[in-house]
């Protein structure tokens, strides 16, 4: 179950622009009649008279916020003018006794480049909450996982019957994964082996300099298909050590997962 941005503010101002953001309701699905009262309510707040009674400023007030910023929610437009009033932004906003459109556009930028501020490493956090829940959701099964693995080690056992040395080994499903579990698939080398890997490894990217192949290869990538090249060998060698594939291919249980 997904967390919610609450869940990953750690401030109370944090907390409160989350809150703001989560339980008002958006601007823009307030009928307009309905917002002007809640601006006349912002206008006390910022010192006006009560009895101050300019009906066409408020019109024009919320007539400018439903169109503008319609996208925010009503406590959030509560907050940006408690967060100016509390002189929480660094901009300077100057208020001339009037809800103009001016004024209301700089406190409400204001309060989004905040709300940007507070909220980024939250946001950041639950982001990556989010993608690790789908990742989790859509993770097939430990026994899919085992039955997969069978299929590509089966598949590379084949490979490497037809074609011998020309077999192309995705080393991440095959040397990483047997080197993860080395004890229990026995998959050792000595100092003999490591040798005859690397001189295998030397002589394959020898042959690919001499087709062009890797001549434009930095010393870095080089250095990376080398090594590819040994863990290449060092499955092959692993293989030539059974009759079967069976025999490895019992060993992969969903256990492993």
């Amino acid at each position: 179950m997904q967390k919610s941005l609450l869940d990953f503010t750690t401030s109370q101002d944090e907390k409160d622009i989350a809150i703001a953001v989560s339980k008002g309701t958006i601007i823009s699905n307030l009928p307009m009649q309905s917002f002007l009262e809640h601006i006349a309510k912002t206008r006390m707040l910022l010192g006006m008279p009560k009895d101050y009674n300019n009906k066409e400023e408020l019109v024009i007030a919320t007539q400018f916020v439903h169109n503008k910023f319609g996208f925010l929610t009503t406590d959030e437009f509560d907050l940006a003018f408690d967060l100016f009033i509390m002189q929480k932004y660094d901009t300077d906003i100057q208020f001339y006794g009037m809800l103009s459109p001016l004024f209301i556009s700089q406190v409400l930028n204001a309060y989004l480049y905040y709300r940007k501020m507070k909220l980024a490493d939250a946001i950041r956090q639950k982001e990556k909450s989010d993608l690790q829940i789908e990742i989790e959701k859509n993770k097939p099964s430990e026994e899919k996982q085992a039955e997969d693995r069978k299929v590509v080690i089966k598949e590379f056992w084949d490979e490497w019957k037809v074609k011998g040395e020309e077999i192309k080994i995705n080393t991440e499903l095959s040397y990483v994964f047997f080197k993860r579990f080395k004890h229990l698939f026995k998959f050792y080398f000595d100092d003999k082996r490591i040798i005859k890997a690397q001189d295998w490894a030397n002589k394959k990217m020898i042959q690919d300099r001499s087709k062009g192949g890797f001549f434009r290869l930095n010393e870095k990538d080089e250095n990376l298909q080398k090594l590819n090249y040994a863990r290449i060998w060092c499955v092959m060698d692993y293989f030539s050590r059974f009759e079967n594939v069976d025999e490895i291919l019992n060993l992969i249980t969903p256990e492993l997962w």
